[in-house]
């Protein structure tokens, strides 16, 4: 059997930062115990071996990944699930961080948000809305329809000479 020069590694987003991290047991516990209060269906896609192979046998063939690039894009996975990386900036962190055009960016961020995180999109939006209120696209409050403002005057009467019947229906007119 004949290997790349570059092997697979499959990391799931939860190894890959462990092994960021190394051996600072204060920055593991605390990423643990972050862990630990994601939901469950997160804490499964963060921590799923499905999730490495997604990346390396899915992605990274399919745009052409470098072992350095799969490992960045494993990272911002990581970012979006944990909520450190708004939905919004995915696309953009993906395209200067891997240093890819901005359709392959684009390409590469709608396979994992229909492939991978379909699932766990409702939850990745809860937690959003938390960490990142201001972006969060509040709804415009409806305007208050407000009526002319009759300009002060005097109470108009109609002289006792004008007769009131003299009105004419300019739209039934024949």
């Amino acid at each position: 059997m004949v290997m790349n020069s570059e092997e697979k590694k499959y990391l799931t987003p939860y190894i890959a930062w462990l092994n960021v991290l190394g051996n600072n047991e204060g920055e593991v516990s605390r990423f643990i115990k972050q862990v630990l209060q994601l939901p469950t269906s997160i804490q499964g896609v963060l921590r799923g071996f499905s999730t490495a192979e997604f990346i390396e046998d899915k992605l990274s063939p399919q745009f052409n990944l470098n072992n350095q690039q799969v490992n960045t894009l494993t990272l911002a996975v990581k970012d979006l699930l944990m909520g450190k990386l708004h939905s919004k900036n995915f696309t953009s962190n993906i395209q200067s961080s891997l240093n890819l055009g901005p359709e392959t960016s684009q390409q590469i961020a709608s396979m994992l948000s229909k492939e991978l995180l379909g699932p766990v999109l409702e939850d990745i939006k809860k937690i959003q809305t938390e960490r990142f209120p201001e972006k969060i696209s509040r709804p415009v409050a409806p305007l208050r329809s407000q009526t002319p403002k009759v300009p002060d005057r005097p109470d108009l009467k109609i002289e006792p000479s004008v007769n009131r019947n003299n009105v004419v229906d300019l739209r039934n007119k024949q």
